[in-house]
């Protein structure tokens, strides 16, 4: 009897090879022997009818009792007639415990916890299911959308019965999104391109809490450049502004970087210049349009966020607000210590630094004196999500796409002639500032208004 493999959970599940060395047919059985006191163990085929040299797969389901510290070794004997043959000892031990355990106490929304347990301080983020065998939910949007059973005046409902620390993957200075659903499109404010309001589902993600700054630009642009990426571009890059945004840089720029980012951190790249997609085609040189079927949406590294994206990051959680942030129902509240936009007030003649309206934000404007100077973090914590610089996103720009877009990960039209942006910026009016707000720039434009901002699809859970 050979073991072939185990793996972990809260029953460790073992494989056996059982192999007939004789050339003569064979009937076995096997038994358990040994089990320790509070533990069970079982195989999934006691008894085996054997072909003359045959072999066959077995599985040993071995369950130990709530809060087990110490080790146990199970022996699992085959018999031939009557006679044993051959005995397998099999230790359950400490590394077939789960990976992550802990008590929560708090279910709380998004809740990130440190695991205490197997990997001292790394983070882990809270998932849920109805049943065991999944699937698992990152996302707590739903939750309360329960099933329920009426009979006379009392209700039966079903909540979620089972709980576990998933590996928390972002990484520094990134923060996730939730899957579901969200609203997105505004048809107050009159503009058409805007409208009709629609219900899209996405997948969660991670996105920069910060738009791209110069020397985060600078630092992978210079790899980059050593690296096979040619001609990436430095952008607007000021060594006396290194926390503002970077700017002047194309949307071909911004793909590119993304892939450099991606390969300098040892991911995946996203961006590649045929469907075929190894490392000899990822996008590092030259002005390509791609189609979504030269993007890897799977692979771990660092991209554009499509459209839908990056409306469903800005509204922070809360859908139909004009402004990323709760107090703006409606759309009419934006005042200078809010955002940086066209006469918003503060100290700096076009972007400030990245992060800027964190509470501390000073300008010329009066209202940077009075008790509205607040931080304006979004719902998901992220930060100029309204002003500063418009922001590249993936997709192509087509004035009605919202009459006929996909309400699952839309990625935009097949073709177009602009790419969006997406946020406002420093020279743009309040109105464009909106979390609906759709505006677009040739791919090759590069404008003191434009930068960037990644996200990241989740890796598959460990």
């Amino acid at each position: 009897i050979a073991i072939q493999s185990t793996w972990r959970g809260e029953t460790a599940k073992i494989s056996l090879l059982v192999i007939n060395s004789t050339s003569d047919e064979q009937t076995v059985d096997l038994t358990v022997d040994n089990i320790c006191p509070g533990w069970t163990a079982s195989l999934d085929i006691p008894t085996l009818y054997m072909s003359a040299r045959g072999m066959s797969n077995v599985i040993l389901t071995v369950t130990p009792p709530f809060g087990w510290n110490d080790a146990c070794t199970i022996d699992v004997q085959a018999w031939a007639a009557s006679v044993p043959q051959d005995t397998a000892h099999l230790t359950v031990a400490e590394q077939y415990k789960p990976k992550y355990n802990m008590a929560i106490s708090d279910f709380s929304p998004n809740r990130t916890v440190t695991v205490t347990n197997g990997q001292p301080n790394a983070l882990g983020r809270l998932e849920w299911a109805h049943t065991l065998a999944g699937p698992w939910h990152r996302s707590w949007q739903g939750r309360e959308l329960v099933e329920a059973a009426v009979s006379g005046a009392v209700y039966a409902v079903k909540l979620p019965r089972f709980y576990r620390i998933g590996a928390d993957t972002a990484s520094p200075g990134m923060v996730l999104v939730d899957e579901g659903f969200f609203d997105m499109g505004d048809d107050v404010s009159g503009y058409l391109d805007w409208q009709p309001v629609h219900s899209v589902s996405l997948g969660a993600f991670y996105i920069d809490k910060y738009e791209v700054n110069m020397m985060q630009w600078f630092e992978v642009q210079y790899w980059a450049n050593v690296n096979g990426y040619p001609d990436l571009t430095n952008g607007l890059y000021d060594l006396s502004r290194y926390n503002h945004p970077i700017t002047e840089i194309t949307w071909y720029d911004a793909l590119k970087w993304c892939n450099a980012r991606s390969e300098r951190e040892g991911l995946t790249p996203v961006y590649y210049t045929s469907r075929d997609m190894y490392s000899g085609n990822v996008y590092r040189t030259g002005e390509t349009n791609l189609s979504i079927w030269q993007v890897n949406w799977n692979a771990n590294g660092y991209r554009l966020p499509t459209e839908a994206e990056w409306e469903k990051a800005a509204r922070g959680g809360w859908d139909r607000r004009f402004y990323p942030w709760l107090q703006a129902e409606g759309g009419e509240l934006i005042n200078g210590p809010m955002a940086n936009y066209w006469n918003s007030g503060d100290s700096y003649s076009n972007t400030t630094p990245v992060g800027f309206y964190n509470g501390g934000q000073y300008g010329t404007n009066s209202l940077y004196e009075s008790a509205s100077v607040t931080d304006m973090a979004n719902g998901y914590g992220l930060y100029d999500m309204a002003g500063n610089v418009f922001e590249w996103c993936w997709d192509w720009y087509l004035a009605d796409y919202y009459d006929y877009s996909s309400s699952q990960d839309p990625r935009g039209p097949q073709s177009g002639s602009a790419r969006v942006i997406r946020g406002g910026s420093w020279q743009a009016g309040s109105a464009y500032l909106g979390c609906a707000a759709r505006v677009s720039a040739h791919p090759l434009s590069r404008s003191q208004e434009i930068g960037l901002r990644c996200v990241r699809s989740l890796e598959v859970l460990p």
